[in-house]
């Protein structure tokens, strides 16, 4: 099924980045008011958990089981993401790897499609009583659907960013025109 390859993709990338960026991890789940040593023990297990319901869940095997696993995996995020709001900590999110981006407001953003996602996929596979494997034509789907939600997530990443470089280069702009124009008015 296309949601159940687009939810498992988006988690695959999300452990393999969180590998990648393995310390800045730690230091998310630390800042999060973990002590240091629970901390380093409990970003590893949640990194081998999220891949591992990630493959799961691109398996196929024991879907029910998978999605639900899934399911409660990204209702944790949001938890988390919710909490990291509700007190004001100034914590890193690091969903996708190392990030300026702060754990909080715009990661609900981001966890909402995907849990969404998760949920439409049980309650179609419950209803249905069964979950169907993909096919090859959904794979295409599949795929560009988890591109799509990834892209987004490096969206929101961006968006701030992308918006301070406009803001400063709109101040150079108006730096620059008025010491043009300082310079033409002088004698």
């Amino acid at each position: 099924m296309v949601l159940r390859l687009a939810v498992g993709l988006v988690l695959l990338r999300a452990a393999t980045a969180k590998v990648a960026g393995l310390a800045e991890f730690r230091q998310t789940v630390s800042a999060l008011g973990v002590p240091w040593r629970i901390a380093r023990f409990a970003a590893g297990l949640f990194v081998v958990a999220e891949g591992g319901i990630a493959l799961w869940v691109l398996s196929g095997w024991a879907a029910e089981v998978a999605a639900i696993g899934c399911l409660l995996l990204v209702a944790g995020l949001v938890l988390v993401s919710g909490y990291a709001l509700a007190t004001g900590r100034n914590v890193s999110c690091s969903c996708f790897g190392a990030s300026d981006r702060p754990l909080g407001g715009q990661t609900l953003l981001l966890s909402g499609p995907l849990l969404a996602a998760q949920a439409a996929y049980l309650s179609i596979g419950l209803t249905a009583a069964r979950f169907p494997a993909a096919s090859s034509t959904e794979l295409p789907i599949a795929l560009a659907l988890a591109v799509l939600l990834i892209a987004y997530a490096a969206g929101l990443s961006a968006g701030p960013v992308f918006i301070r470089i406009v803001r400063h280069r709109r101040r150079l702009d108006a730096a620059m025109e008025a010491e043009a124009s300082a310079a033409g008015s002088a004698p």
